[in-house]
């Protein structure tokens, strides 16, 4: 069948329609899509059919390059027998599971040791049968790859623990999810699978639970996000941009949730600092990496709405002792202390630094990103150096970083920017109504100069209309008058 690549490609080609299109209109990757053109391997029976359906074409033609008149006897006996064996596999497999699950949970106590690991191997054994038949005969297909290296994974995992209770070995906890994590990292690998890599992120985050003040756990917690990272950034060209997004989207809040346990777990001086401060450097550092300003990846979303999200919530609440996650009021009562405030603050301000460097070609031209910038800076060094007396430092930030956000959506037409800067506005806006209470002078000061603010607002962005248009006008009239516009 060596003439159905150059079909496939000429087929293609005469439609336009990309390698990476076709993969995702087939459900799977792009480089089965090239491997079926440059002739190493070729489409099944069921994907001819599906090829057949995209390019409109007969299955003769995409085969043969041309329109055959294919004789074929006794067809609907054939499609009958296909029929019957596809629903006694089903039915002998339902059987088989059912008995097998009868057989194991009513005679776990008769088995012997012997009996119970190789029962305990199973899993594992499954696992990899499926995985092997997957690397063969269906690597080009996102859903058998993904199915086999999770089935390949959980195999590996369930046996693991199995034979732990089985042997009585009594591994400890840390041990075993180690194990486990270190062990699905070839499916991963191979398969190119992001479903394991969400276990392997999980099972990783789980690990130091019980022990997260030890360094060994500290240790692996670290290796494996950092090297989790690495291999979403090398595997980018790999995989489909649907599915590196996702990976992105797992990486980034692994990385959140693995430095909320330390920051929780640990109780050293070097993370002796406020809580709030950290969550202000880590949202602004993941928000200088949004380009494209769109929700695919988690850039964007998780570093807008969590900037803006903290800063709204050290507004109004009434002061930030009462969280009980903040420590840094004690730097000055104890001048001990100091150095480690100035070690914590160079550390953040480092975070974010790194952040503007790696994305600093996205800041050249952007003067609202760099004031976004300047303003998570800002905040986080205020949360960390005076946050008993935060509250009137963030209700002044939240407004301006409200405002910020309503000139960019107002710029470029975004919704979902403009409605969180006015929900903002809103939200500060009650938490001084309330606070004000029956005194209505100050009451009306407050709305007064909300009103003239948002006047300054809509006059700014109303002028730059009228001068975007009069620039519009002048250049077609300009033209009109060249001759080089037809009216």
């Amino acid at each position: 069948m060596t003439k159905i690549s150059k079909n496939i490609k000429r087929l293609r080609n005469s439609q336009n329609i990309s390698q990476e299109a076709l993969a995702e209109r087939l459900f799977i990757s792009r480089q089965a899509v090239s491997s079926w053109e440059n002739d190493r391997t070729q489409p099944d029976i069921e994907m001819i059919g599906k090829l057949a359906e995209v390019f409109n074409v007969s299955i003769e033609e995409l085969i043969y390059g041309e329109k055959r008149k294919i004789e074929i006897e006794n067809e609907e006996p054939k499609q009958n027998n296909r029929l019957l064996i596809i629903i006694f596999s089903i039915l002998g497999s339902a059987f088989v599971a059912i008995g097998l699950i009868f057989l194991i949970i009513f005679g776990w106590e008769y088995f012997g040791t012997v009996i119970k690991t190789v029962l305990g191997l199973l899993p594992m054994l499954t696992g990899q049968a499926v995985a092997i038949y997957t690397y063969k005969r269906k690597m080009y297909s996102i859903a058998f790859t993904e199915s086999g290296a999770l089935v390949w994974s959980v195999g590996v995992v369930s046996t693991l623990f199995l034979i732990n209770g089985i042997l009585g070995i009594n591994i400890s906890h840390f041990t075993l999810f180690a194990l486990s994590t270190i062990l699905i990292l070839p499916a991963v690998y191979i398969f190119n699978s992001t479903s394991v890599l969400f276990g392997y992120f999980v099972l990783a985050l789980t690990t130091p639970l019980n022990n997260i003040n030890d360094f060994a756990t500290i240790t692996f917690l670290f290796i494996s996000l950092f090297s989790g990272g690495l291999y979403v950034r090398l595997n980018k060209h790999k995989v489909e941009n649907s599915r590196h997004n996702l990976s992105l989207w797992f990486l980034v809040i692994s990385v959140f949730i693995g430095v909320i346990e330390l920051l929780a777990g640990l109780n050293t001086n070097l993370f002796i600092m406020s809580f709030f401060a950290v969550l202000l450097a880590g949202f602004t550092f993941l928000f200088t990496f949004s380009k494209e300003r769109d929700f695919k990846k988690p850039f964007y979303l998780l570093g807008s709405l969590g900037l803006l999200g903290t800063l709204i919530f050290l507004s109004v609440i009434d002061t930030i002792d009462s969280v009980d996650l903040v420590f840094t009021q004690y730097y000055f009562k104890d001048q001990n202390l100091m150095p480690n405030l100035f070690a914590n603050l160079i550390i953040l301000i480092t975070i974010i630094d790194i952040g503007a460097f790696c994305s600093r070609h996205s800041l050249v031209k952007n003067p609202l990103k760099i004031a976004i910038l300047l303003i998570g800076s800002i905040s986080t060094i205020l949360a960390l150096i005076c946050a008993d007396t935060f509250v009137p430092f963030a209700i002044i930030l939240t407004v301006l970083l409200s405002i910020s956000f309503i000139v960019i959506g107002s710029k470029s037409n975004k919704l979902y920017e403009v409605n969180i800067g006015l929900i903002s506005i809103i939200i500060i806006m009650f938490k001084i109504i309330t606070e004000i209470g029956s005194n209505y002078l100050a009451l009306g000061f407050a709305f007064l100069l909300s009103g003239i603010i948002l006047f300054i607002v809509n006059f700014l962005l109303i002028n730059k209309a009228k001068k975007e248009k009069a620039l519009t006008q002048s250049i077609n009239s300009e033209l009109v008058e060249d001759g080089d516009l037809n009216v």
